[in-house]
């Protein structure tokens, strides 16, 4: 049975022998007509993404009298729903290639533009009263923690050049110009590739070692590592690279001796 209308005013049709109304010769029953009204409410549901500029896709499933699903990307939100009264159970998904653990999460509600429950998480649940319009917004805060990247050639070098290029959800290139870092920068959590490459040619061979705070996080030989770092952690990677010594051959002129 499909659901009646929200917030309108329908006429209804009563028969039976207590309906209080006239006979209806057609059908040998009392009948009478009267005005009803079926009250309901409104229900919007919205996200906010900071940074703003980002645009991760979102699905938003509610629960309740009026069930309804609705997806988008960075900030949106449902639009005003004409819904029934009762309760709901809100939910917010990340779409494709986004993870909730990425983001701080938390909502905050109103009930006629005025505050109402607010909490922590992507699961929330409230009431809606007859003619009472409820707004739910979703804040969503990208988890954030800081990369320092620092390099070291021996002999010194000044002039050496390398292309440091950090891949991942905060991903730059940079150039670094003989014994050099990047400074502490604050990038997006998850996980990164840092790669080192000379621009001024030369034969090296390369370390790493990279801290969180005071613990080891990775270390080892090469130019290249990966590492996965989290919400709030400060890592530290240091690269060395040591000119590796020329190879010489001696040769030695050949002398004939005659018989």
């Amino acid at each position: 049975m499909a659901a009646a209308p929200l917030n309108q005013s329908i006429w209804l049709r009563v028969r039976g022998a207590l309906a209080g109304g006239g006979f209806n010769a057609s059908t040998g029953q009392i009948e009478s007509v009267a005005r009803a009204y079926i009250p309901g409410g409104e229900l919007e549901i919205a996200t906010f993404v900071t940074p703003t500029h980002s645009t991760p896709p979102w699905k938003i499933e509610v629960a309740g009298p009026a069930p309804f699903t609705s997806t988008w990307t960075g900030t949106g939100a449902t639009g005003v729903r004409a819904v029934a009264v009762g309760l709901y159970t809100t939910t917010l998904y990340a779409g494709d290639g986004v993870s909730l653990e990425d983001y701080n999460v938390s909502y905050a509600c109103t009930v006629n533009e005025q505050p109402s429950q607010s909490g922590e998480g992507n699961v929330l649940q409230i009431t809606v009263e007859a003619q009472r319009s409820v707004r739910c917004t979703f804040t969503l805060v990208r988890r954030t923690g800081s990369l320092e990247v620092q390099h070291t050639i021996e002999p010194s070098n000044p002039g050496g050049e390398w292309e440091l290029r950090v891949t991942g959800p905060t991903a730059y290139t940079m150039t670094l110009l003989g014994d050099a870092g990047t400074g502490a920068r604050t990038v997006f959590t998850g996980a990164y590739t840092l790669e080192l490459a000379s621009r001024s040619g030369g034969d090296y061979h390369t370390t790493y070692q990279c801290m969180s705070g005071s613990q080891p996080l990775v270390s080892g030989e090469g130019a290249q590592t990966t590492l996965n770092l989290g919400d709030g952690e400060a890592v530290v990677c240091r690269f060395r690279s040591v000119r590796n010594a020329a190879s010489y051959r001696l040769f030695l002129p050949l002398t004939v001796r005659s018989q």
